[in-house]
């Protein structure tokens, strides 16, 4: 059973540049983070020993699964992990090119597999090139139920998701437009811009006048006076810097300070091992409180329950004792007795529910109540599966409903066609038609009949023909 959804654009680009989008790790990564898809591994193109033409990848990537929460509960995750195999054909010679994909998710993949076809052609215009786009998704489902459940949702996500893919697509080519268009302007500012050259300046420039070139002469002649005077001044003031270190001295031992460093190392060698001791003993004199408060909590927890056991022995004696002074006792003081004996008990019952309250807090008690957790999960677990496998059987079952009901009115419908070949009598009785098509045995069956009946009689006559031919002779 196989569902397929086509979907054709126009994209303003060549094939080359599509092939360039698409072979970009960095444009796939760029989608499927999009996408909101998460541990995105790529391999490397290698080309196919079958055609030199066509070559493979594989990617593997973990997805959401976008699903309402009913599907969601019989599914049991959120999240997919999906192999993608991408098969990339260029065909040079007609200017187009064949991507094929084929998805193979962890969850339920045995149930059904997604591929798409990528068909793209170049077209030719006088403007500028474009490039069309034919997009088949397919999904093969290989269980009638499953396809039954859920052949929309994954119907709809695999066309929504090459449909990203291409809106995508079309973003990168607006964006690289744009640039483009951006650096061409660029280029024109730059162009306006730019100085006249030396060539056409000649024409251009105004006859400077006659009398200037005197002046321009001593102008230059000035200048440069005053900048070799700039340049002493520096030079004496650097100097006098200089002079003032000249009969400086600086003594430095490196024995000495190798001596200083290796006395300071030791030292720190000496501070580490005292702290590291420290610690340790530390971290023993934690291990043994730790031991003797678990020692203190166990023997505490055995006296508790060796007193426990003595207030019952003595509640019991008690409650003995009680019975005996009843029994020996008036009638009268019989009620008063009874009276004191169940506000005896009372607070007997209220002092035992307190030592209950007590031991509840115990540490035995405590683990028991993580046990009782831990239990609590596991059928928690084994309830989803259960109303997993449920809803499995419910889908079976509809099933066979199905089919029995097809048989049923295949049967009535054969019924109903007998019905209509047979002929009612005037007695009420139905008698087939002879010549009916489904009715072929009987017209076989008629002449047999006649005959043996017939001989029956003509038997039957010849037996009456003898007794009476005895019964006249004697």
């Amino acid at each position: 059973m196989t569902k397929e959804d086509k979907i054709n654009r126009i994209l303003d680009c060549t094939y080359e540049e599509f092939i360039e989008i698409y072979k970009d790790q960095s444009s796939q990564n760029d989608y499927h983070l999009a996408r909101g898809d998460i541990n995105i591994v790529f391999t490397e193109w290698q080309k196919s020993n079958s055609q030199k033409e066509t070559e493979e990848r594989v990617l593997c990537f973990q997805a959401p699964i976008n699903a309402p929460q009913s599907v969601l509960k019989i599914i049991g995750k959120n999240c997919t992990t999906i192999n993608e195999r991408q098969v990339l054909s260029v065909y040079e010679h007609s200017k187009s090119l064949l991507i094929k994909t084929y998805y193979h998710p962890d969850i339920m993949g045995e149930y059904f597999n997604v591929e798409t076809e990528w068909a793209i052609r170049s077209l030719s215009d006088h403007s500028h090139l474009k490039c069309s786009l034919d997009l088949t998704i397919r999904v093969r489902f290989n269980m009638m139920f499953v396809g039954n459940i859920f052949e929309v949702f994954i119907v709809k996500a695999a066309s929504e998701s090459a449909v990203q893919y291409v809106d995508i697509v079309d973003e990168y080519l607006k964006k690289l437009k744009e640039k483009k268009s951006q650096l061409q302007q660029q280029q024109k500012n730059n162009i306006t811009k730019s100085p006249i050259p030396s060539t056409f300046s000649t024409h251009i420039q105004p006859p400077s006048p006659q009398f200037s070139i005197s002046n321009n002469n001593n102008n230059n002649t000035t200048i440069q006076r005053n900048s070799k005077n700039i340049n002493k001044s520096n030079n004496r003031k650097s100097f006098s810097k200089r002079d003032l270190f000249k009969n400086w001295n600086v003594v430095y031992n490196i024995d000495q300070h190798k001596n200083d460093l290796n006395s300071y190392l030791t030292d720190l060698k000496e501070n580490t091992q005292s702290t590291s001791q420290s610690l340790l003993k530390i971290e023993i004199s934690l291990s043994e409180m730790q031991s003797e408060q678990i020692n203190i909590s166990s023997n505490s927890g055995y006296q508790q329950q060796q007193q426990q056991q003595q207030q019952q022995q003595q509640q019991q004696q008690q409650q003995l004792n009680y019975q005996n002074q009843i029994d020996s006792s008036n009638v009268n003081t019989q009620q008063h007795q009874l009276l004191s004996s169940s506000t005896s008990t009372l607070s007997i019952n209220s002092s035992i529910m307190d030592e209950d309250e007590s031991l509840d807090t115990s540490p035995y008690k405590q683990q028991s109540y993580s046990e009782s957790v831990k239990s609590i999960y596991i059928l928690k677990n084994l309830i989803r599966e259960i109303e997993m496998k449920n809803r499995i059987l419910r889908e079976k079952r509809l099933i066979i409903e199905e089919k029995m009901e097809d048989e049923i009115s295949g049967l009535t419908q054969y019924l109903s066609d007998m019905e209509s070949t047979t002929n009612v009598n005037g007695s009420g009785n139905t008698i087939l038609s002879l010549f009916s098509g489904g009715n072929w045995w009987l017209t076989s069956l008629i002449p047999m009949s006649f005959l043996i009946t017939t001989t029956v009689v003509i038997f039957s006559l010849f037996i009456k023909l003898d007794k009476t031919k005895r019964g006249q002779g004697h």
